[in-house]
């Protein structure tokens, strides 16, 4: 008996076991087991890996801002935190971000040996070409927690 009735009656003529199509339409259906039995599970984990991830991100960032809210002395300071609150916030989502793209694409067999490498030498460019952006933001940030 064929595992998919359906099929069993389209597996004639250029189909046919044997032919060319038929060992095409075979490795289609094992590729999509194998896709529906391991890679969907493991996208889904990482998937709700990133969705917790967020959510605790925004918790924690939202009773940093509840905090300050009880216990800032002005409301310079609680300017501050809400900035640097933003700050984490969108800096969390980019990591989390980043890190969901990258396992998502190892998860479909995509070689992420040169694009690490690209964004590496891309990452050394941009860091030699925007120092001084790098070091007024670094102040910023240092101004902001102090």
């Amino acid at each position: 008996m064929h595992p998919f009735p359906i099929l069993a009656v389209v597996r004639t003529g250029i189909f046919a076991e044997g032919r060319f199509l038929g060992k095409v339409l075979d490795e289609w259906i094992a590729d999509a087991q194998e896709f529906i039995h391991v890679k969907l599970p493991h996208l889904i984990v990482i998937a709700a890996l990133a969705f917790l991830l967020n959510r605790l991100l925004r918790a924690v960032t939202f009773h940093m801002i509840k905090v300050a809210e009880e216990h800032a002395p002005s409301q310079e300071r609680l300017g501050q935190v809400k900035t640097l609150a933003g700050i984490l916030r969108a800096t969390g989502l980019a990591v989390i971000g980043l890190i969901f793209g990258l396992q998502f694409l190892d998860t479909l067999g995509v070689n992420l040996a040169p694009l690490l490498a690209s964004a590496g030498v891309a990452g050394i460019a941009i860091g030699l070409a925007a120092q001084n952006i790098v070091k007024d933001m670094l102040n910023g940030v240092l101004i902001l927690i102090g």
